[in-house]
């Protein structure tokens, strides 16, 4: 690809973005984030973790699914893919877990109902 004589890499944003898989990833990408507050609250890195690791999801995905059609899946490719995963989920890190607080006005209208 290249644009002027200059090399133009290849994004997320370039991909058809009617295809199932494509659907998927951004779905799981968005879903990631989200639990880990939002755009404006995931730096750079992990922004670019979550990508990696929904494209890796929607990988293992097809392929669990053409061994559930009765179809040929290569282990060792699997496998691949669910290592890199886990590495990357690593790099990512867990979602922080939610402030189930209440706060004291509701406690208080519940001590007072």
């Amino acid at each position: 690809m290249t644009r002027n004589g200059k090399l133009r890499l290849p994004s997320l944003d370039n991909l058809d973005r009617r295809t199932a898989a494509y659907r998927d990833a951004m779905d799981l990408i968005d879903r990631v984030i989200g639990e880990r507050g939002g755009r404006d609250q995931v730096d750079v890195v992990r922004a670019a973790s979550a990508e990696t690791w929904s494209v890796l999801t929607t990988q293992l995905r097809a392929l669990q699914v053409q061994w559930l059609n009765g179809e040929c899946v290569d282990w060792s490719e699997f496998t691949t893919i669910a290592n890199a995963r886990r590495r990357e989920g690593e790099t990512l890190g867990n979602p922080q877990p939610k402030d189930v607080t209440i706060s004291l006005r509701d406690q208080m209208r519940g001590a007072a109902s």
